[in-house]
């Protein structure tokens, strides 16, 4: 009985999903922003760029994956007026406790070398259009 009960679990789970038994992956693009894990390295682009958007995040954070790709498009469609700089908590935990981040993912917009602007959580294109306005 349990095992009818997981079976049909896991059936509706892979009806759920569209993911029951396939091979192929969504594609999404991906770009490699700079990363930072120093006050160093972090004051560098903040002397470097005029307006800097941080991304505090972790690699096992699901809305900070989820996130990613608008990311990814808000570089394309502002790159030339917007930096995006990304920084792993795990790898930068000075940063992260400096920042006082204490959710991920974190955003942080910078303009003049001065914090302008802060957003926890996932953000969609359209909310990061209208954070870094």
């Amino acid at each position: 009985m349990i095992k009818i009960l997981f079976v049909l679990l896991v059936s509706t789970a892979c009806l759920l999903t569209s993911s029951c038994g396939s091979t192929s992956e969504t594609k999404v693009e991906k770009k490699e922003f700079t990363q930072v894990t120093t006050k160093a390295e972090l004051e560098k682009e903040l002397s470097n760029n005029k307006v800097v958007l941080i991304d505090f995040y972790a690699d096992w954070c699901g809305p900070c994956k989820k996130l990613a790709p608008h990311l990814v498009k808000l570089d394309k469609t502002h790159g030339k007026t917007i930096k995006i700089i990304k920084v792993n908590v795990d790898n930068a935990q000075e940063l992260a406790k400096e920042y006082q981040i204490s959710s991920i993912p974190a955003l942080y917009l910078i303009k003049d070398k001065k914090i302008n602007k802060k957003e926890l959580g996932y953000q969609n294109y359209e909310q990061l259009v209208d954070f870094i306005k």
